[in-house]
């Protein structure tokens, strides 16, 4: 995995008062009810700019368990 480096901007521009990256607070859910296998941060970031992280959700695959017959997922 990756590391990302919290840390307050610039001294010089703000004196410091602001968090970097930024933390996005914008609600996430998946658009159908699903079951999920995990969740994580992600960091959204454009060139010039420290970004932001966000949550990340991951729903589960079911496509390896397709055309499976029951007997063989017990």
């Amino acid at each position: 995995g990756e590391y990302v480096s919290v840390s307050t901007s610039s001294v010089k521009t703000d004196a410091g008062q602001t968090v970097v990256p930024f933390i996005d607070i914008v609600p996430v859910e998946p658009k159908k009810c699903t079951p999920l296998s995990g969740f994580g941060l992600f960091l959204k970031r454009n060139e010039g700019n420290a970004g932001y992280l966000t949550l990340k959700l991951i729903s589960y695959d079911f496509e390896p368990n397709m055309g499976k017959s029951n007997e063989s997922l017990i």
